[in-house]
């Protein structure tokens, strides 16, 4: 049980990491569209 909690929480995390780092780079993308 204490381990699949743990393989859960990060699996979670990763999701969560990949999550923040596509929104950084759409974010990205749009100041540079804006300063073409």
């Amino acid at each position: 049980m204490i381990v699949e909690c743990l393989l859960f929480q990060g699996y979670s995390t990763q999701q969560l990491q990949l999550q923040l780092q596509q929104q950084q780079q759409q974010h990205q993308i749009r100041q540079q569209q804006q300063q073409q």
